[in-house]
């Protein structure tokens, strides 16, 4: 919503909107869509324009909205300068998301992505904590990290978006491109091989479904097989909105126990090397583990089992397990 075109008519004929660089000249970035400007949401014709935009799609009948590179405003390219210079930038992005809530109503839904954490509070209805998700198995580790810092967030400052829920896979779905955007050599978050198994597929979808955030689909459902649809259906049906604690978030760079407490209790245990691995539980420090055992889980039928006063589940190589109390 703070991105405006170099090519479109408002960049061209109202350059009232803009926020400009120190120097006086307005903002100009080389963008991945082309030159782009940035509205200033502090300037009096920045606002009307930004009310003015989602005013008109509220009444064409809109009412869920999802805006994006929210923190471009302020971080992307050269210091930028609004026209009221002392008001902090994370200020700047909530006066900015504040007038996106007050055209759209507070009967709307909002989603920010790319957003500070603390520009959403008390404006959004959900917010992304992590990054976009990809059918690599780099990307969901990234996302993963995301997901385990920030799981405390869900339900107090706003619902967690923890993105799509993707299952597509060379084992789960007929479409084997099912990356089409990411060329060779890929880097950083989407490297590697994509998913070519359903046990990978099972551990983005159990992050997902315990992450106690949103739940959006972004598969081509007519391309997803029987085991691909069996997978979005137990991730669905066995979310809730609370979200999973990593039991070992200060222990482990990637958590693997994750445990969801509440009216839904919920456990799942994570396998990220390539071999099978048995994993114990720590029933004194957390008791809960105990509620848990002699259960099967929803993808494997595996079962916790109890050796002395500990409890001890054995997962596939990179794969989940997820258990259901009672």
């Amino acid at each position: 919503p703070f991105h405006l075109s170099y090519f479109s008519r408002t960049y061209q004929r109202n350059p009232a909107v803009l926020a400009g660089y120190r120097g006086g000249e307005k903002a100009l970035e080389e963008w991945a869509f082309g030159p782009v400007g940035f509205l200033d949401p502090l300037s009096t014709e920045g606002g009307k324009f930004l009310y003015k935009t989602f005013r008109n799609i509220r009444n064409a009948g809109f009412s869920c909205f999802k805006v994006d590179f929210i923190n471009y405003l302020i971080s992307f390219g050269k210091d930028k300068a609004f026209a009221d210079d002392s008001t902090g930038r994370i200020e700047i992005v909530r006066r900015g998301l504040s007038i996106i809530r007050k055209a759209i109503g507070d009967d709307s839904y909002l989603i920010t992505c790319g957003c500070p954490p603390e520009a959403a509070i008390g404006i959004a209805d959900a917010n992304r904590v992590g990054g976009d998700i990809s059918t690599y198995n780099s990307t969901v580790r990234l996302n993963t990290g995301f997901l385990a810092s920030r799981y405390w967030m869900n339900s107090r400052l706003y619902t967690s978006d923890p993105d799509f829920l993707i299952v597509r896979s060379d084992a789960t779905a007929s479409d084997k491109h099912h990356n089409t955007i990411h060329f060779q050599p890929q880097k950083g978050s989407r490297s590697g091989p994509a998913w070519t198994t359903a046990n990978e597929s099972r551990i983005w979808a159990t992050l997902a479904g315990m992450s106690g955030g949103l739940i959006v689909l972004s598969d081509h459902l007519g391309k997803l097989n029987s085991e691909g649809i069996k997978i979005l259906k137990k991730a669905i049906g066995n979310s809730s909105g609370t979200s999973a604690a990593p039991l070992d978030l200060m222990e482990n760079e990637l958590p693997s126990i994750w445990l969801r407490k509440g009216s839904s209790p919920a456990l799942a245990v994570i396998n990220w090397t390539g071999k099978e691995k048995e994993t114990v539980l720590d029933t004194e420090r957390f008791p809960e583990l105990l509620n848990f055992v002699d259960s099967k889980d929803l993808w494997n039928s595996i079962r916790i089992s109890s050796r002395g006063r500990k409890a001890i589940v054995k997962v596939p190589p990179e794969d989940a397990a997820w258990f259901i109390s009672g």
